[in-house]
């Protein structure tokens, strides 16, 4: 099960490098420009579509412009029947990358349903069917935190990637949301921004990526992360959706191991789902747009 958004990515590149902080960004001259199907939600469900799963989104999408990209999750075979739909327009994703690599993204979130309005609409949904791991992509704190407290009564295996909202989430809320999740996965400066917010449960296994620097995985109830190296890519085009090429392989992987509480499982299978991971992140990051990759077999 996958829940996130559904956005039109707008997908730019600027030859003039971003400043470094903590001077801001107040104006670039883009050098192209492309719209592709992207929002994490969208991104996650069809990494897993491409590998042969066939993943229930839970998201929102907006009745104005949305025809267009429920037609391309129904022809993936991705189950659409627990999507949210509201007036108005899609989310949209603005994405500026500079020549060395650093990206700017500006996110308008579309529809976002109230609390209570989310917890009546996965109230309806039958779980256990469902599958065994849902994986949260980025979305409001308040979605996020209800769909994780629903994975949990279901006994689901949770993973949460808090993704562009990790730095704006406060200290309970990163705890009320860590809470719920049985890993946790993001770059360095999203697992860093949730450290310094609120300690992290030890019950957690982190995986924590950095570019293309190695993994660094903390398993549940360890101390100490182990690296898993990531191999150079072959041919760089756009970086976006990369991190949600890796979380899917790891849902993917994780709902075959899930028939074993998380403690169990070894160092080396959790090795050998980031190594995969990696390697369809490097397939994602050779084409532009994060929807039009073909997936590496696993080794």
């Amino acid at each position: 099960m996958v829940a996130g958004a559904l956005a039109y990515d707008q997908i730019t590149t600027t030859r003039v490098p971003f400043p470094a902080a903590p001077e801001p960004l107040r104006n670039t001259k883009l050098d192209s420009l492309t719209e592709q199907l992207g929002g994490c939600g969208g991104n996650l469900a069809y990494n897993l579509a491409t590998a042969g799963s066939v993943p229930l989104l839970l998201s929102c999408y907006g009745r104005a412009d949305g025809k267009r990209y429920l037609q391309h999750l129904r022809q993936l075979g991705i189950n659409t029947n627990s999507l949210w739909a509201a007036d108005g327009p899609c989310a949209r994703s603005i994405i500026v990358t500079d020549p060395d690599g650093e990206q700017f993204c500006g996110f308008f979130p579309g529809p976002v349903p109230d609390t209570a309005a989310w917890q009546k609409h996965l109230a309806r949904l039958q779980a256990p069917a469902a599958g065994r791991v849902l994986v949260q992509g980025p979305y409001p704190a308040h979605l996020m935190a209800a769909t994780l407290a629903w994975g949990r009564q279901h006994k689901l295996l949770n993973i949460w990637c808090p993704g562009q909202y990790a730095d704006q989430l406060q200290s309970r809320q990163v705890q009320r949301l860590a809470a719920d999740a049985d890993w946790i996965c993001g770059n360095g400066h999203e697992i860093d921004s949730l450290n310094g917010a609120a300690a992290l449960p030890q019950r957690c296994g982190v995986i924590r990526t950095n570019g293309a620097q190695p993994v660094q995985v903390t398993l549940p109830d360890e101390l100490e992360p182990f690296s898993v190296p990531v191999q150079a890519p072959e041919r760089v085009a756009d970086p976006t959706g990369c991190g949600d090429a890796l979380a899917a392989t790891l849902a993917l992987h994780c709902s075959r191991l899930a028939e074993q509480p998380p403690l169990q499982w070894s160092a080396a299978a959790i090795s050998a789902m980031v190594d995969h991971g990696c390697r369809v992140a490097a397939s994602c990051l050779a084409h532009e747009g994060a929807q039009n990759h073909p997936q590496p077999p696993p080794l």
